[in-house]
């Protein structure tokens, strides 16, 4: 990890699925992040997984 001693916080960005994961955690950690429109993968997920990938589907186009 020592590679990454010089990086500042606006030469960083956050690239996830996850509305209310990554989004979130890149946010409060003041980075900028990228939400892909389409998960990465779905393949693992499980029940809760799936629901809560679908409400975030609800809320983004609630906030768009």
């Amino acid at each position: 990890m020592s590679h990454f001693q010089d990086l500042k916080r606006q030469d960083i960005a956050v690239i996830g699925d996850r509305l209310l994961t990554d989004v979130v955690m890149a946010n409060e950690a003041n980075l900028f992040s990228i939400l892909l429109t389409e998960p990465l993968t779905i393949q693992g997920d499980n029940i809760p997984a799936i629901i809560l990938r679908f409400s975030e589907k609800i809320l983004l186009k609630f906030l768009q």
